[in-house]
């Protein structure tokens, strides 16, 4: 009988053993992906728009080591941010975990190598809030014993934001009988059109180079410069970095822009190409135009997008507000002179901004 007893026993303890050592070595990740940096400019006090936020999509990566342990792309149920989910008998261990928002499949990439390799571009921050713009973000956990691991994944965008807020008219009437000013247009030059989800973009595609049509980037003819939406170059990103105008503003008169706004990848270039010089290899800071008729000539304004030793950085907003003094330039890609343009421009990490004055 005692024999039996302990056999009995032993059988017993059996289940239990097992089930401390199952808590020992496996566990649960919840994931938290939540809103990044959102827009708050300090000038305007502007929040995302309705396409900056959306979210269509989410594709989930949980790697451990270089490894792949889960691919998962989420389609509905998603709502607003911050949205969770949580995957159980994880084995202990640290995971990484990617979250990448409104992206095309990237059901084939299986390591973080390759996932840091995909290209995006410009047209994938899409101005439709159907759709919504490309954002990503990175956590880690640590998985193990009895408590579930938490992983706070904050999605942020690629591009920066350059919005104009308003033009103030205030050339003289000696250079304009009338005193008015007739806005045709509104574009950047020098955008860049091309980045990776590794957040390391190289300058590979620019996006209306020197203020040129296609293929003229080394003209001086004014017809080549970028006066309408059919000389944006790549034409797939005409909504990202161009906007038709038709306003006339009294001299003396000041006009209010709601929602003006244009996008760019990161650009990172410190010396400036202007003119006809910008080429595909040296590239030229970006810059935000306005073609104006002043008189009955044509004129540009460009604002050049660069301030403490910087260009225009990811997940960033720039609000420009213009007051025109005088003409403007002959050319897109040349500053006016001294004096002719005072640019005040709002810089702001989709978070708190700061205000700067230029003269240019």
């Amino acid at each position: 009988m005692l024999f039996c007893l302990g056999l009995a026993v032993a059988t017993l303890l059996v289940p239990a053993c097992a089930s401390q050592e199952y808590t020992a070595t496996e566990g649960s990740l919840s994931i938290v992906i939540a809103d990044g940096e959102g827009v708050v400019t300090k000038a305007s006090n502007v929040t995302e728009l309705a396409y900056e936020k959306a979210i269509s999509n989410l594709q989930v990566f949980i790697f451990e080591g270089e490894t792949l342990f889960k691919y998962e792309k989420i389609t509905s149920g998603i709502g607003s941010l911050p949205w969770s989910k949580t995957y159980e008998a994880l084995k202990a261990g640290v995971y990484t975990v990617r979250v990448v928002a409104n992206a095309a499949d990237l059901s084939a990439v299986t390591t973080e190598a390759q996932l840091n390799e995909q290209v995006i571009h410009l047209s994938d921050c899409s101005l439709d809030a159907s759709q919504g713009f490309v954002m990503a973000g990175v956590g880690t956990a640590v998985v193990g014993g009895s408590s579930p691991a938490t992983a706070t994944v904050p999605l942020t965008r690629f591009a920066a934001r350059v919005r104009l807020v308003s033009i103030d008219n205030q050339v003289p009437s000696t250079y304009a009988s009338s005193g008015a000013v007739t806005v045709k247009s509104i574009f950047l030059i020098n955008a860049l059109g091309t980045w990776n989800l590794g957040g390391s973009g190289a300058a590979s595609e620019w996006v209306n180079l020197g203020g040129r049509a296609a293929g003229k980037q080394a003209s001086t003819t004014p017809a080549d410069y970028i006066v309408r939406q059919s000389q944006v170059n790549p034409a797939a990103y005409q909504s990202q970095v161009f906007r038709a105008d038709d306003n006339s503003i009294a001299r003396g008169v000041r006009k209010d822009y709601t929602d003006c706004c244009f996008y760019s990848f990161p650009n990172d270039l410190t010396a400036d190409h202007t003119g006809p010089t910008a080429t595909t290899s040296t590239g030229a800071l970006t810059r935000l135009v306005i073609l104006a008729t002043v008189n009955g000539t044509d004129w540009w304004y460009p604002v050049t997008l660069f301030k403490d030793g910087k260009g225009l950085e990811r997940n960033t907003s720039y609000d420009v507000r213009l007051i025109l003094r005088a003409t403007g330039s002959t050319d897109p890609n040349e500053p006016v002179g001294k004096g002719d343009l005072t640019a005040v421009v709002t810089v702001n990490t989709w978070a708190a901004g700061a205000e700067y004055t230029e003269t240019i």
